[in-house]
């Protein structure tokens, strides 16, 4: 289920966006909407509501060319901050403005010139992409308890639970990284779900990290926070909101 967000002041070109969206939820019943929200003004007021999650069901549909105390890209770019998991993808009735994209990391899935003929086009194949990405993030259980299985694109893994490390949100694509001492693999799934499935020795030590706490050698203070130095010296965060759960989990590890 969807949640899709419009940021348009043109009404005319918002009601064709609206319309779209909506013909190709009807046209692709995977892609369902649970909600569309429309903004046509007030749009900070979004970006201050601290209520929505970061989620790869939220699509943010922008039009660069907003009459606001933002314009688009940077509205997107304060959205980005707080959703890194959200699709956004960009529109404007003048295709020289993509070249903005590049000024900011917003991992954009797409640019699209509402003038062009094709538009709909790009756009429906927009949310095609969407749709078949996030049907590419499923749980996957442990077999037997000791071991994840996956196939991410053509090949099959089979990872056992006690080589890994820690494992954090892949900052390339969207799901994620799996590091053991020998090698870091992707994994097409959320942080959440991969929580859910692992033993209690697996814990959340920031909130793009999950770290396998029978693997910590120490906790050091690096700055305003600290990292978990493993096996292989090798390392991950530990913020400063969840270093008590980790340490006591860490001190009752030998009773897992």
């Amino acid at each position: 289920m969807y949640n899709i967000y419009v940021f348009e002041d043109n009404r005319q070109d918002a009601d064709t966006i609206l319309f779209n969206v909506h013909l190709y939820s009807e046209k692709n019943p995977q892609f369902k909407i649970e909600r569309i929200s429309y903004f046509n003004k007030n749009f900070e007021n979004f970006i201050y509501d601290k209520t929505r999650k970061s989620d790869s069901h939220n699509l943010y549909l922008i039009d660069i060319e907003l009459k606001s105390k933002w314009n688009g890209i940077q509205l997107a770019n304060e959205i980005r901050k707080n959703d890194f998991l959200g699709y956004i993808i960009i529109l404007s009735n003048h295709d020289d403005l993509k070249e903005q994209l590049f000024e900011y990391s917003l991992k954009a899935i797409n640019f699209i010139y509402k003038s062009a003929p094709n538009a709909q086009e790009k756009l429906f194949k927009t949310l095609e992409k969407i749709s078949m990405e996030n049907q590419s993030l499923v749980n996957v259980q442990p077999r037997q308890e000791n071991t994840i299985q996956f196939k991410y694109l053509s090949n099959y893994y089979s990872v056992p639970i006690n080589e890994i490390l820690f494992v954090e949100k892949s900052y390339k694509k969207r799901g994620l990284d799996i590091h053991t001492r020998e090698t870091c693999l992707f994994y097409p799934a959320r942080l959440s779900d991969f929580e859910k499935i692992m033993p209690l020795h697996f814990t959340r030590c920031h909130k793009s990290f999950i770290v396998n706490t029978l693997r910590i050698r120490k906790i050091e203070r690096t700055g305003f926070t600290y990292a978990a130095i493993l096996s292989n010296d090798k390392s991950c965060c530990v913020s400063k909101g969840y270093l008590d759960e980790v340490v006591k989990i860490m001190y009752q590890r030998n009773e897992v």
